[in-house]
């Protein structure tokens, strides 16, 4: 006979099994993966140059092609993309999560995206671990994305000239921001890609207006507060920030894609639609 007052051990287990199936159930219920926003965010630039007032740059980030982001997912991105008839897209990294094969599926998608200046994208972490990475430059822009690895190119918008430079992946590349911007005017405005938030600290001293990133994923999973965010992704892990003490500007993106687990809580992917502005 069971003591009096004290729960079977069996009973205990239902009760646990019970708890963690509803936790399960509940999360299932919240998981934003797939539930793609767009969000908007004027950025302000001091002495930007009167033509690129109002110009917008479409940022995508994390696409993490692979098991757990599909084809059809990604073509909603692209597509979503592309319908806010943005002036420039801007891809920063991750385009893959860990094998080459990822990459060749991800470039059939690329060519759907569409923008007056053209589309500009950087290397990520993810994309070194396919070991094969100048063959997915390669592929990525035979479908039209000019690939900036320590490179930047100027661009002529109406009467104003401007730079938008990528860095080598900061964690397992070898990023090179003087090599990247030479050549370039020391006051003209400069937009660079970097994949890690937090090189921010490095950019600050190299003269660069606005700095786009993805790598945190916002936190993915934000309790509200996110319960882990990786290096060089802590300190400015989602949304606009200035650098103290200096010029900079980063956007960090939460990006469209996930890792393990596929789980998304209180940070939806999204694609921003950047409008720059005129700080006067």
């Amino acid at each position: 006979m069971e003591e009096p007052n004290k729960v079977p051990v069996w009973r205990k287990w239902l009760n646990d099994a019970e708890s963690l199936f509803g936790l399960s159930a509940l999360a299932f219920t919240l998981n934003e993966h797939g539930r793609l926003a767009v969000t908007r965010q004027d950025i302000l630039v001091e002495n930007l140059p009167p033509a690129l007032d109002g110009f917008k740059i479409a940022h995508l980030s994390d696409f993490h092609s692979g098991n757990l982001v599909g084809d059809a997912y990604l073509k909603q991105v692209m597509e979503t993309a592309s319908s806010l008839k943005p002036d420039l897209i801007a891809l920063t990294g991750d385009f893959i999560h860990n094998a080459y094969e990822q990459a060749a599926r991800l470039a059939s998608l690329l060519p759907l995206l569409k923008a007056r200046y053209g589309v500009f994208g950087s290397l990520g972490n993810h994309d070194y671990w396919c070991e094969q990475v100048p063959m997915l430059i390669r592929d990525f822009q035979s479908a039209g994305v000019r690939m900036l690895v320590n490179q930047s190119t100027r661009i002529q918008v109406r009467d104003a000239h401007w730079w938008i430079g990528g860095i080598d992946d900061a964690l397992h590349g070898r990023p090179d921001l003087k090599k990247t911007f030479l050549g370039a005017p020391t006051d003209a405005f400069k937009l660079l890609l970097c994949h890690e938030p937090d090189y921010a600290e490095e950019t600050a001293s190299h003269a660069i207006s606005l700095q786009l990133s993805g790598h945190s994923h916002g936190g993915q999973v934000c309790l509200p507060k996110p319960i882990i965010l990786p290096a060089l992704g802590k300190k400015y892990s989602r949304g606009l920030y200035r650098v103290f003490n200096s010029g900079l500007q980063v956007f960090t993106t939460t990006g469209v894609g996930v890792v393990s687990p596929p789980l998304r809580l209180n940070c939806k992917p999204e694609v921003a639609l950047l409008t720059l502005r005129s700080a006067k």
